[in-house]
């Protein structure tokens, strides 16, 4: 691809990156740095991953997708091409388990809550058994690298009223969140549960600002101790707002009673096609640089902050119905091809 002088500036810098480094400098751990993606993916998909150093994959495991129709047996090939991509490529696997499925409600952003809670239950449950330590589809398939679920996210964004109908309530999410923990221990008791990716500033009508929702939530003692990672999408017009407000949570976190439990970035992302008002979009190089700081910040602040990971959103660009800047987010273009930031991305993520 055709890169701009400062592009290509920026990447000689960052590849410098790679080379020794004193002791004293700040480094992720292997695997602290990944990915989201809400599109098909290839096995060759994964395996570019794996070259481009992605430590994480997170993605949706909807319920509509596992069980289509009431008395159906699970379809699990969603799923397991999921598993089997990253566990042969080294990723760790991170499933947002989140939907109801069609036949129980067709509200984009209804929730299990009431009369659906025991299939939900059930869903969670299945997912462990097959996915989760010893699970079924590591018997059937002996071949795979061994390389269990272990961190279970429950729901996305229940503080923006996109995912969360008919408003955001971060008691009745907590209500969610403890009874899905349950049903998850009860097959695999040393599963890690995380939140939901909590929004730090949503812009949706009725949507409730991060750190208010957070304290709502960790009012119960029952959901802090369910939570053993919050999720949190500080989603921001620059890498410096980005910190300001992972600071901010993780002061809402310590006086929440909290304080050791990690963040997880599991969604940050910028774009570079779309309205030029949009916060979120901005030129290419700009992008570029503010990627690269944003990067360096999540390793240089990761024990500070206590940050559990960084995971941008996206891995491929693709066409979205409700997000314009996603579309163009991705690390990889519409064809596969790599574009400058993945590069920037790998120099950093490989340390």
């Amino acid at each position: 691809m055709k890169r701009s002088a400062t592009a290509a500036a920026l990447l000689v810098a960052l590849l410098a990156l790679a080379a020794p480094m004193p002791a004293t400098a700040a480094t992720a751990p292997k695997g602290y740095i990944g990915v989201n993606s809400s599109w098909t993916l290839t096995p060759e998909s994964y395996e570019q991953m794996a070259a481009g150093h992605v430590g994480m994959f997170r993605t949706g495991w909807i319920f509509d997708i596992a069980k289509q129709h009431p008395g159906d047996p699970y379809d699990w090939s969603n799923f397991d091409a999921n598993v089997e991509g990253t566990a042969r490529n080294g990723i760790d696997m991170i499933p947002v388990m989140f939907g109801i499925p069609r036949w129980i409600s067709t509200e984009r952003g209804g929730t299990p809550l009431g009369q659906s809670e025991g299939e939900w239950k059930k869903y969670l449950a299945a997912a462990v058994e097959r996915y989760g330590p010893g699970g079924e589809f590591w018997m059937e398939n002996p071949d795979v690298p061994y390389r269990p679920v272990r961190v279970w996210q429950v729901w996305n964004e229940p503080n923006s009223r996109t995912w969360w109908r008919p408003k955001p309530d971060p008691k009745e999410y907590g209500k969610l969140l403890v009874l899905s923990a349950k049903a998850i221990h009860a097959v695999d008791p040393k599963a890690k549960i995380m939140t939901a990716g909590i929004v730090a500033h949503p812009t949706n009508a009725a949507a409730i600002e991060g750190n208010t929702y957070l304290k709502g939530l960790f009012k119960s003692k029952a959901a802090r101790r369910a939570t053993d990672y919050v999720g949190f999408h500080p989603y921001a017009p620059t890498s410096n707002e980005v910190e300001r407000q992972l600071e901010s949570a993780r002061r809402v976190l310590e006086k929440s009673k909290m304080s050791k439990t990690p963040i997880w970035i599991t969604e940050i992302g910028w774009g570079s096609v779309g309205p030029k008002n949009h916060p979120l979009i901005m030129p290419e190089a700009k992008l570029e640089t503010e990627f690269a700081k944003v990067l360096q910040m999540a390793v240089d602040r990761r024990k500070q902050l206590n940050l559990g990971s960084f995971l941008w959103y996206h891995w491929q660009d693709h066409p979205d119905d409700i997000c314009l800047w996603c579309e163009s987010s991705g690390l990889i273009d519409y064809s596969g091809t790599a574009k400058p930031l993945l590069e920037i991305f790998a120099s950093i993520a490989r340390l």
